[in-house]
């Protein structure tokens, strides 16, 4: 029981979200998360084939959708 309490999550402090995980995070679908990078609103990076969104660029993300939604109300 002791080193059950002891083991890291990974997942909870993992620096980096697959698209699945970011989607489950913030709510969105794939289609929509292929349509924020497109739009280079949300930033990507590869780790050799595989397709990664480091969480710093998540918070990102997240800061640039609420001043937009906040400008959009503003005006």
């Amino acid at each position: 029981m002791a080193a059950e309490a002891s083991r890291y999550d990974f997942q909870q402090h993992d620096p980096v979200l697959t698209f699945a995980q970011f989607g489950q995070r913030y709510k969105i679908s794939r289609s929509q998360i292929y349509r924020e990078r497109a739009a280079g609103r949300l930033k990507v990076t590869h780790f050799g084939g595989a397709a990664r969104i480091l969480v710093e660029d998540a918070e990102a993300w997240v800061r640039l959708a609420v001043a937009a939604r906040d400008s959009a109300v503003s005006a």
